[in-house]
């Protein structure tokens, strides 16, 4: 089974802001991990769209979890929050351990205002 995005924070598709990707579990236990920088303070808001059930983590420089999420609009994760300038990490993964699946990816940011 291909995979088509990395399975850890060492091997993350790098992703911009205000943008969708397209995703997929591949295969049972398969997690997808992205990541962003930011060069400002603002709100990070990260959410999946599609069919799969999706369990979503926001990861900080270091790996560490800042925010987790499950179901929040019908199968799908979302994570808002607050964050400074830095570089941070969106893992995705299916809720079910052997589920399937493709999803959509956005992550929004909204800079504090000068």
């Amino acid at each position: 089974v291909s995979d088509d995005h990395g399975n850890s924070i060492g091997s993350a598709t790098a992703i911009g802001t205000n943008t969708t990707v397209a995703g997929a579990i591949n295969g049972g236990g398969d997690q997808d991990y992205f990541r962003i920088t930011l060069t400002a303070a603002g709100t990070l808001t990260v959410y999946t769209t599609g069919s799969t059930d999706t369990f979503g983590q926001l990861l900080d420089g270091n790996g560490v979890e800042l925010a987790s999420n499950d179901d929040a609009t019908d199968l799908n994760f979302r994570i808002s929050r607050s964050v400074n300038a830095g570089t941070y990490y969106i893992a995705v993964r299916h809720f079910d351990g052997a589920g399937t699946g493709s999803y959509s990816l956005r992550a929004d940011f909204v800079p504090v205002p000068p």
